[in-house]
């Protein structure tokens, strides 16, 4: 009978353990792992217990195959390449990542995967410049199936389209891509529900090769003050034209009309548009009116992720026009000769705008993470004293007080 008592906690314990590893599978990877594998990549930033993180890496990885989780089983590899790269010597980038190419290769991985590895692979081949240690030549692999350190630099670009056109093609992922979010290399830009292909599409355009463009004055003065109706065939004609930003236009064209039949998340994907022109294109009085305008004209919209982001870029502007106001930068003797007046007013512009929208700019931290320093810059007390160096007797003594939000000041001479 004692035996007996023992064996029956046994196989208890046994049943418990089958059944709940069991069960394990049965749970989606997100469920089972997405909290887990978060807490792991902050080690991985942090760069701390990296063997131990290592080692649950490999369990999610297997956990997440056993459960056809394409999005977690990937995500597990993307992060046991970057202990690799930690843990070992710059020119074996490459031999780091070689299982991308080894599960793209296998023709039973299934879609869903190959179709994330392809945009990790593209990731991999576009962000190597910033590796480059030493001699190219070191990075070669020429025992692995695709030696990339022997390409050149246009040649990895190359490939990095093919890649993400790949994925793009396959586009397995029918409905929200949230859980994939990790995947884009500008998470933040995404202020809607995002489907795999508006990921793919945003790693396109922000290829070193094609996100950098030229526009003669004539078209960034139309991009910058054309309505939505008008722009959008100015796309469509430019996007079909020859030009170094023709591909650049392509994909913003495909990726607003990817979003038609919804105007608000087109219209967010134009603002990004008309801020990657603005930004890349030479500053002078008109382009700033302009672009200031269209801001200014599209603050009050009722679609919130692009009227959050247009809040966000006019007080940044705002702000800048208040930093070059500078009222008290003139010398203790003569006049002002750096007069700037006109901008007097544009930190306070910029501080009501983000007061008055404070309750939809906190529904996106990235944005009103940012705006709340430049809210406590504004808002800072300061005080400054300058007097000159040599003070002639019997003269009068010069002094220039810049002040910032002060309305008293107690002094006494001595």
């Amino acid at each position: 009978m004692k035996s007996k008592s023992c064996v029956l906690p046994y196989l208890a314990g046994l049943l418990f353990l089958f059944y709940t590893s069991n069960a394990k599978c049965q749970y989606h990877a997100d469920t089972l792992s997405s909290h887990q594998i978060e807490k792991l990549e902050e080690s991985i930033n942090k760069k701390e217990n990296l063997q131990q993180v290592k080692q649950d890496l490999e369990v999610l990885k297997r956990q997440a195959g056993e459960a056809k989780d394409d999005i977690i089983f990937c995500r597990s590899i993307k992060d046991l390449i970057a202990i690799s790269d930690l843990r070992t010597e710059d020119t074996l980038y490459f031999r780091n990542s070689a299982i991308l190419d080894t599960l793209i290769d296998a023709p039973n991985t299934p879609a869903g995967t190959r179709s994330i590895l392809y945009v990790l692979q593209a990731q991999r081949l576009s962000s190597l410049n910033h590796y480059f240690r030493f001699n190219q030549a070191a990075y070669r692999t020429k025992n692995l199936r695709h030696d990339y350190g022997a390409l050149s630099q246009f040649q990895r670009d190359s490939l990095s389209v093919i890649y993400l056109n790949l994925a793009l093609k396959s586009s397995p992922f029918k409905e929200d891509a949230s859980r994939l979010i990790w995947l884009s290399s500008s998470p933040d830009i995404f202020l809607f529900e995002p489907k795999f292909e508006d990921i793919v599409i945003s790693e396109l355009i922000n290829l070193p090769h094609i996100n950098y463009c030229a526009f003669n004055p004539g078209i960034t003065d139309r991009f910058l003050s054309l309505p939505s109706e008008k722009l959008r065939p100015l796309i469509d004609s430019l996007a079909n034209q020859q030009g170094n930003y023709q591909v650049f236009l392509k994909y913003y064209q495909r990726w607003i009309k990817l979003h038609e039949q919804n105007n608000g998340i087109a219209l967010f994907i134009e603002s990004l548009l008309r801020k990657q022109i603005y930004t890349t294109s030479t500053h002078d009085s008109t382009i700033e009116t302009l672009y200031t305008k269209y801001l200014s004209d599209n603050v009050s919209s009722p679609y919130s992720a692009f009227c959050v982001h247009i809040i966000y870029q006019l007080c940044l502007a705002w702000n800048a026009d208040g930093n070059r106001f500078q009222k008290f930068n003139y010398p203790l003797y003569g006049s002002n000769q750096n007069n700037l007046g006109e901008y007097q007013y544009y930190h306070v512009k910029a501080l009501r705008l983000y007061q008055d929208h404070k309750a939809l700019v906190a529904k996106y931290p990235a944005f009103n993470n940012v705006l709340k320093i430049m809210e406590a810059q504004i808002l800072k007390k300061g005080l400054q004293v300058e007097i000159a160096d040599k003070l002639p007797p019997g003269k009068d003594i010069p002094f220039k007080l810049s002040y910032k939000n002060t309305d008293s000041l107690f002094y006494r001479i001595v």
